[in-house]
């Protein structure tokens, strides 16, 4: 596994604001059909970030309206930096049960890295594998030599 997170993480994210009204990331969160809002100051710093858990929790408590992004997000979540391996990813993802992490380069948000990809990246590895592993019988190599071939004939 020499790839790097770097390799197959998602260079763009949502983000909002510490300041961002809770009903408003919902509805952010909800029309972009994801996961997840990572959280960024105003010079891109990473704060945290709010899952759509977070949010319907908040709004089964009543207390949706009157929260922000920042009362509601994990603060000091797990994050990997693009010059991990793929393999120190998909660690974090099964120890952790994670579907998605931020990648950070000095506190600052360069992305996400989600299970699927990592998924996505080691079955390509397997497949590759597993095809190179794989040859054809002897008499059909000899077969597809044009040698053979005029000589059969």
């Amino acid at each position: 596994m020499n790839a790097m997170v770097g390799d197959v993480m998602n260079w763009t994210s949502l983000t909002i604001r510490p300041d961002c009204p809770a009903d408003q990331a919902l509805a952010i969160l909800s029309e972009a059909d994801a996961e997840a809002l990572f959280v960024v100051d105003a010079e891109d710093r990473f704060q945290g970030l709010i899952t759509g858990y977070e949010l319907l929790k908040a709004d089964l408590n009543g207390t949706l309206p009157d929260s922000t992004a920042e009362q509601l997000m994990h603060r000091r979540p797990q994050a990997l930096c693009p010059q991990q391996t793929i393999g120190e990813a998909a660690k974090l993802f099964r120890e952790a049960a994670l579907s998605q992490v931020p990648v950070l380069r000095d506190g600052r948000l360069l992305g996400v890295i989600e299970r699927k990809a990592v998924l996505r990246w080691v079955a390509a590895l397997r497949r590759s594998d597993r095809e190179s592993a794989i040859a054809a019988p002897k008499f059909l190599q000899r077969a597809a030599e044009p040698s053979v071939l005029l000589a059969d004939r």
